[in-house]
């Protein structure tokens, strides 16, 4: 049996609340971080940086644990640093720290983590995203900093995951779904908002089994009405949709703002290098060369699979099916509300990647990370122990038989 490394368990509620309040402030102030500098450097860029550097540091504690890191995942940031490393660049470096939160960040959370602190940190997540929103209401009247006020939509969707998730609470909490989609709405981000009407479907978690096909319809039949009547009413959204640089899905014309012509770019040269890409960082730098005023992608499969290749974007997309399937048995299993809003949160940000850069957004990682751990860990505790259990009050390490 191999050494069992046992925490404190005073010290690693500690530990998961402070990462919790950091993603949960990271993820309310959203566009601020990237608006406002420290010198030459956005706040966003400092806050990535260190996370990514304290995660690498940490990383030998997950060694000899049961480290939920999937093994590709492992093997796709090992392919980044190599690739980063020898093609240096700011924004590769930056983009290989973003991929490090969301890959290493939920092991050491699960470290730590048990259902009583998932059941905290989606409140605290729930609060946080009706603070957001009444940030972002703020902003928009009195409109301050309004260059980063688009990405209060993409950093409020792991907020509404665990809002939606919860089965009890305060009314406030209670109403906070219907609070922050409303918000993701009135942003006119198109993504964001089709996401966040699907994600309301995780209410029907909140009740026992046998009313969950009649909340389900519910669910999607209101959330349906609410889009149409958006739709219908909301001629700025509507041409949000319709208007401007169009393509073509299913015989309907939708607006991609652009973002068809950049992706046509980034797709035609990514295929000079098809196996491990042309490195981190070269995607934006290639848009940033061709276009005025553009430095991203606008895709983040996209920018995977021109920076680090087909065996890169491969990788990181096993990576990311191997978590799924595993949160998405515990949630199953078990039924807890952790593992429904790190299953809907996950989805929404591989998703929303589509269309936009959230794979590298601090604001929108974050917080998904700290659910997908949060579900990990919680998962793991229900196991029976087979040495010492992490939750006693010791720093020994034993042997098991």
């Amino acid at each position: 049996m191999r050494d069992v490394m046992v925490v404190q368990p005073g010290q690693g509620i500690r530990t998961v609340h402070a990462i919790t309040a950091l993603a949960a402030l990271v993820g309310v102030l959203a566009g601020v971080t990237s608006v406002l500098h420290v010198g030459s450097t956005s706040v966003s860029g400092i806050v990535t940086a260190g996370s990514a550097a304290a995660c690498t540091a940490l990383a030998p504690m997950l060694i000899g644990s049961r480290s939920p890191v999937a093994v590709p995942g492992l093997l796709f940031l090992a392919l980044a640093f190599g690739r980063a490393l020898f093609a240096p660049d700011v924004d590769g470096l930056q983009n290989v720290a973003a991929y490090t939160i969301l890959l290493l960040l939920p092991a050491f959370v699960a470290l730590q983590a048990t259902p009583d602190i998932a059941d905290r940190v989606l409140r605290w997540f729930a609060a946080s995203g009706l603070l957001a929103t009444a940030l972002f209401a703020v902003q928009q009247t009195l409109g301050l900093l309004t260059d980063g006020i688009r990405s209060y939509a993409l950093a409020a969707l792991p907020m509404l995951a665990a809002a939606a998730a919860l089965r009890a609470g305060p009314w406030l909490l209670r109403i906070a779904p219907a609070v922050i989609v409303v918000g993701i709405v009135a942003s006119l981000s198109r993504t964001a908002s089709v996401v966040a009407l699907l994600v309301l479907v995780v209410l029907v978690t909140r009740r026992p089994v046998g009313h969950r096909i009649r909340l389900a319809i519910l669910a999607v039949v209101g959330a349906g009405a609410t889009l149409a009547a958006v739709w219908t009413w909301v001629p700025s959204y509507r041409g949000r949709f319709t208007s401007g640089d169009n393509a073509m899905l299913g015989g309907v014309a939708i607006n991609t703002s652009g973002r068809a012509k950049l992706w046509d770019v980034v797709a035609d040269h990514a295929r000079s290098a098809p196996l491990v890409g042309h490195g981190p960082g070269s995607a934006a730098r290639l848009v940033t060369e061709t276009f005025v005023g553009i430095r991203q992608p606008h895709n983040d499969w996209l920018r995977l699979l021109h920076d680090t290749g087909w065996i890169g974007v491969s990788l990181f997309a096993l990576a990311a099916v191997t978590t799924l399937v595993r949160i998405a048995r515990a949630a199953q299993r078990t039924d807890d509300a952790v593992h429904w809003a790190a299953l809907a949160a996950f989805l929404a940000l591989l998703v929303t990647a589509a269309t936009d850069n959230t794979l590298i957004y601090p604001f929108a990682i974050g917080p998904t990370a700290v659910l997908i751990g949060l579900s990990l860990g919680s998962d793991a505790r229900r196991d029976p122990p087979t040495s010492i259990p992490l939750s006693a009050p010791t720093t020994r390490h034993t042997k098991g038989p």
